[in-house]
């Protein structure tokens, strides 16, 4: 299986789905908490 974003081969059991999208972990958590810019 591969990561819909970053096209990395993920092991049988370990991919995430969100938004309709099957990731890795890494990428899941990049979708779940996206970095945001400081507003000074």
């Amino acid at each position: 299986m591969v990561c819909d974003r970053c096209r990395v081969e993920i092991d049988a059991g370990e991919e995430r789905e969100i938004h309709g999208r099957l990731v890795c972990e890494d990428c899941y958590m990049d979708l779940l908490s996206p970095t945001r810019n400081c507003d000074p």
